[in-house]
């Protein structure tokens, strides 16, 4: 029998050195962090395009020997060696992927290089003292006036909290924690709780990384103060959560601040992130009164209870499914009271990937509660509600029937809607510019069948109402063309094919309320014009139309009297 110990090939050492830091924010991060270890009252760095230099008033490297144990060796003990940060001995290389660099401390000066060099570096002895540690360092190629830029942002972002100041081209990015207004303090660790979908973390006043709330239970900020050192890992931006005493405390304090804030009754909307949390929380039987939480997402975007889910399935007959947000199918099989849907987020948020999933984790946390499934059937017998996983074989799924109706089976009244408002299909798209950066395209105008909506498009060729939105526009006068003109906003916002799902993000939702709202006065115009062109075509009005127009003639004279009396 031979004992062997493990060794590290020097390849290692290069791809250390080049997969460590992802950006050079966090390549500089890692040299303030050396400097606060080594003592120093502030961190200064200046940079330009071609050339970063970083001061410390720190001891510095005080002999050749620290030098080869500390600085010649990658993974070094730490055992005899007092750090706030250091941990790995690995840090210092992250920058060298960036730029050649020489480092200039007490009576030494180290040159690396590893772009030219590699591994091999120069040490120079017996110089002129140099108090604390000037770190020169040309970039290999220059930076863009964009990455300049990014390094200043990041490295105020990674910093934030730093109780040892760092300065970064003449200007102090670092803040005290100390200082600063928070919503908890703890013995080893800041927290302020804000609204949002992430929880960001500094170590010691230094970014870890931006945690999920909806696995934390809060969004906002936690700064460990100094001397409170997370168990981080090699790259440091995550934590050890088994091993770390430190988080392990804070942790539970977060899901403790979560569940009592959460718990009280109030009109505040929740977010998908404590929807999360909520649902999490409920394999804990002390926390089940969550699933009297709205957790559940159908697909039409309301959020319900347990107890509400319950109710509409059991009692009502209605059988389950799942689909993605916004699929017209699944909100007019809602509305016809055949399935309840509910949304993949759902899924996710509990961590299943069916619907019938789902239903078992919830009897398996509900079982010792007065409110229990009645239980469900995926073809067996002897249950009180039936679950399809395919959306298409439930009950009231009909076929999606997104088509064009030709020309030559319109009615006359139909048509006379089409070419009102394609008369008025320039001022849409001319209103839109604005918003959009430039102006839309314009897209024909036609009349379209299709299950649960009002209109839809190709995103590139035409928008189509439904007979039935076009009857209710016509129907209704001036209010239905001005709905009509909206309608047709919201379709040309649409770029793809929107026949089979309409969700809408953020984006979408403020550019049409931009749209709508600034441009009011344009859009309310074209409708205007559309159902005075409308109604010239109809034989006979009818009495609310005639009202309308009469209303539109009034104001169309009000306005003209008084610009003839402004001349």
């Amino acid at each position: 029998m031979e004992s062997h110990e493990f060794e590290v090939d020097k390849s290692i050492i290069i791809h250390l050195i080049k997969s460590q830091a992802g950006t050079l924010g966090k390549g500089v991060l890692e040299t303030i962090m050396n400097s606060v270890d080594a003592g120093a009252s502030k961190v200064e760095i200046q940079f330009d395009a071609n050339t970063l230099t970083i001061v410390d008033d720190g001891h510095g490297l005080r002999s050749r020997d620290e030098i080869l144990a500390v600085f010649k060796r990658f993974g070094f003990d730490h055992s005899n060696h007092k750090r706030e940060f250091g941990k790995f001995g690995l840090g210092r290389g992250q920058l060298w992927n960036w730029c050649s660099s020489t480092w200039r401390t007490n009576q030494f000066l180290l040159d690396v290089d590893v772009r030219d060099r590699g591994l091999k570096w120069d040490l120079h002895s017996d110089l002129e003292q140099q108090d604390g540690l000037i770190i020169t360092a040309p970039f290999y190629e220059p930076l863009t006036a964009v990455e300049r830029s990014t390094l200043q942002s990041e490295l105020e972002r990674l910093c934030r909290y730093s109780t040892v100041p760092v300065i970064v081209n003449g200007v102090q990015i670092s803040k005290d924690p100390g200082t600063q207004k928070w919503d908890f303090e703890t013995e080893s660790a800041y927290m302020r709780v804000t609204e949002g979908h992430h929880l960001t973390v500094y170590n010691q006043g230094v970014l870890v990384a931006d945690l999920y709330a909806g696995h934390e239970g809060i969004a906002g900020v936690i700064c460990t103060k100094r001397g409170y050192n997370l168990t981080l890992n090699i790259a440091r931006n995550d934590i050890q959560r088994k091993d770390c005493a430190i988080w392990k405390e804070i942790s539970a304090l977060c899901r403790k601040q979560a569940n009592e804030r959460l718990s009280k009754p109030n009109s505040k909307r929740m977010t998908d992130a404590e929807r999360t949390f909520l649902a999490t929380q409920t394999a804990d039987p002390a926390h089940i009164e969550h699933l009297e939480k709205p957790i559940f997402t159908l697909t039409d975007g309301k959020h319900i209870t347990f107890g509400a889910l319950r109710n509409r399935l059991v009692r009502s007959g209605m059988a389950l499914s799942v689909a993605d947000t916004g699929n017209r199918m699944a909100e007019s099989m809602m509305r016809d009271k055949t399935t309840v849907v509910l949304s993949k987020a759902t899924l996710s948020r509990f961590g299943v990937v069916s619907v019938c999933e789902l239903l078992d984790l919830l009897e398996e946390r509900t079982k010792n509660t007065t409110k229990r499934w009645d239980g469900y059937s995926v073809g067996r017998e002897g249950r009180r509600f039936k679950v399809y996983e395919d959306l298409s074989e439930a009950p009231g799924f009909k076929q999606l029937n997104a088509n064009k109706i030709p020309h030559d089976k319109l009615t006359k009244q139909q048509r006379s809607f089409l070419s009102a408002l394609d008369s008025i299909n320039w001022m849409v798209v001319t209103a839109m510019k604005e918003v959009c950066e430039q102006r839309p395209a314009t897209r024909e105008i036609v009349l379209g069948t299709i299950e649960g909506g009002e209109a839809f498009t190709d995103g590139t060729s035409y928008i189509a109402f439904t007979p039935e939105t076009a009857a209710e526009s016509m129907r209704s006068g001036m209010p239905g063309f001005l709905r009509a003109v909206h309608l047709l906003v919201h379709e040309y916002l649409h770029n793809t094919e929107d026949s089979g799902s309409h969700a809408h993000d953020l984006d979408f939702m403020e550019a049409f309320h931009n749209i709508v709202l600034d441009n009011f006065s344009d859009l309310n115009k074209a409708a205007r014009h559309a159902f005075k062109k409308f109604v010239k075509t109809q034989g006979k009005l009818t009495r609310p139309n005639a009202l309308d127009l009469d209303l539109l003639d009034t104001s169309d004279a009000s306005a003209a009297q008084a610009a003839e009396e402004m001349a």
